[in-house]
């Protein structure tokens, strides 16, 4: 990323997803017995973060992300200072999922205004969550609609 307030992406397969995260910044990643994370700390110029989630699922239905993502919105508003706006649905089309359902978020974080996009898919077995959260510029929102428009699911085996 460049302190220009632009971004350079590429593409990453994680797990079941593959999404254009921020080159050259390195995620940490998290493996659990039910799932796993991806998270990339941006440097605020205008990524704030991008976290990517994959847990096995009850929810594994075309309706199940919409059902999960109330519960995902509450829990996000639980994580800023304050929630200006909550746009759901929003269309976002995740290429390879059974079903998806989304959602944008302004709020403010740490004094600064962000838009937070949260995005829930499943293939049937994985529920995906991504979660980009940028400042709430031209610059910001341009990045979060390129991230937004390239999520993909593709088949994925749980690893050993």
């Amino acid at each position: 990323m460049t302190g220009t307030g632009s971004i350079e992406l590429t593409r990453a397969l994680l797990g079941p997803v593959s999404l254009p995260t921020p080159a050259g910044i390195v995620s940490r990643q998290v493996d659990a017995t039910t799932g796993h994370l991806w998270h990339w700390q941006g440097d605020g110029n205008p990524l704030l973060s991008l976290l990517v989630g994959v847990r096995s699922t009850r929810l594994g239905t075309p309706t199940g992300p919409e059902r999960a993502l109330g519960p995902a919105i509450a829990e996000l508003s639980d994580r800023v200072d304050q929630v200006i706006e909550v746009r759901r649905p929003v269309e976002v089309a995740v290429e390879g999922a059974l079903g998806s359902s989304a959602a944008v978020v302004t709020a403010v974080l740490g004094g600064r205004e962000a838009r937070i996009a949260l995005v829930l898919s499943t293939d049937g077995t994985w529920m995906h969550r991504v979660e980009i959260a940028v400042l709430d510029t031209d610059e910001g929102r341009a990045a979060q609609e390129q991230i937004l428009g390239a999520i993909r699911v593709h088949p994925w085996e749980r690893p050993a």
